[in-house]
């Protein structure tokens, strides 16, 4: 969830161009693994590269024929999307609290993520025109070395690097963002999930979720989140009692309510940076290095992922 291989090839293997993803790692660098990766420390001998495709095999979940067909889509006959059994959802919980991130190969289908990247294409295009043709301050996003004032982050558009930008809505964004809500609440009635505008949703117990109009609800994605968020002590949990408070239906031990972000994208143009260390938001608390999980994000390519090689025995998530 927080990181997905985009296509079949070495992991990270053309970022970082000054590493040497051959090398030995150290010593000093080994130990540091022990603290910081649990179970997955690097083992004698072990290169980078090495390391970190052991690494994303060990989070790595990969569904089975029987969890891909178990749904159809709405948008396209005969297209299934996969629901995970609750034993890979235990599964992918558990790699998101040891190691902070699991990747689910073929969780979507491309007919529901291509119109998102298609969306998010003709947006950008006109972003870049837009900042390029302004009268007073013009921002050449694809060309950083020529134009004459640097970006600035925008209601709709953050910078993450050159090339490298966060786009959050746009007018054809906003107008699938609203078509596939407005599906996703009559196909959910019942379900008292209600979209305003480009705000968050709120997830509450009873919210099972649908996979057959909006990835964005899709019920194992949910279930994955509120377990994630809830982890339980079956001998506190009935001591909670200010969830009698706001309507709450008291210390029952069900998931807590949370918010979910509307859909966004990371548009990475050809010669983007690498992107700086960074957290998206302060820590709750700076007395201990590692909290219950309280933020999550999700990410799918926007595009259908081919092999250049057309080496039939290689594949990728959209057509496994």
């Amino acid at each position: 969830f927080r990181k997905a291989i985009k296509r079949a090839c070495l992991v990270n293997a053309m970022s970082c161009p000054w590493m040497d993803k051959k090398a030995i790692i150290g010593r000093e660098v080994a130990v540091a693994t022990e603290t910081t990766c649990g179970n997955l420390n690097a083992v004698e001998n072990e290169s980078y590269i090495q390391f970190e495709l052991r690494m994303a095999s060990r989070v790595t979940i990969v569904p089975s024929v029987a969890e891909r067909t178990r749904e159809k889509i709405l948008s396209a006959d005969e297209v299934y999307t996969t629901i995970l059994t609750d034993a890979n959802i235990k599964n992918a919980i558990e790699k998101l609290r040891d190691h902070g991130l699991v990747i689910i190969k073929g969780l979507l289908p491309p007919e529901q993520t291509i119109p998102w990247g298609n969306a998010v294409l003709e947006d950008f295009t006109s972003a870049v025109e837009t900042l390029k043709n302004h009268q007073s301050r013009p921002v050449d996003l694809l060309n950083p070395d020529k134009g004459q004032f640097e970006p600035l982050s925008y209601k709709e558009m953050a910078m993450r690097e050159d090339l490298r930008v966060d786009l959050r809505s746009g007018p054809s964004m906003e107008k699938l963002r609203s078509q596939e809500n407005n599906l996703s609440a009559e196909v959910m009635a019942g379900s008292n999930v209600t979209d305003v505008g480009n705000q968050p949703t709120i997830i509450t117990a009873d919210t099972i979720g649908t996979s057959r109009c909006c990835w964005r609800y899709h019920p194992s994605i949910l279930a994955v989140l509120k377990g994630l968020f809830n982890p339980r002590n079956d001998s506190l949990f009935m001591g909670n009692f200010g969830r009698w408070n706001f309507g709450g239906k008291g210390p029952d031990g069900s998931p807590q309510p949370f918010r979910l972000g509307q859909i966004g994208s990371v548009v990475s143009c050809p010669g983007s940076g690498d992107q700086a260390i960074h957290a998206d938001t302060p820590h709750l608390f700076e007395h201990i290095d590692c909290h219950p999980c309280h933020y999550c994000n999700v990410f799918t390519p926007g595009y259908k992922v081919t092999d250049q090689t057309e080496n039939p025995s290689v594949k990728n998530e959209f057509v496994d």
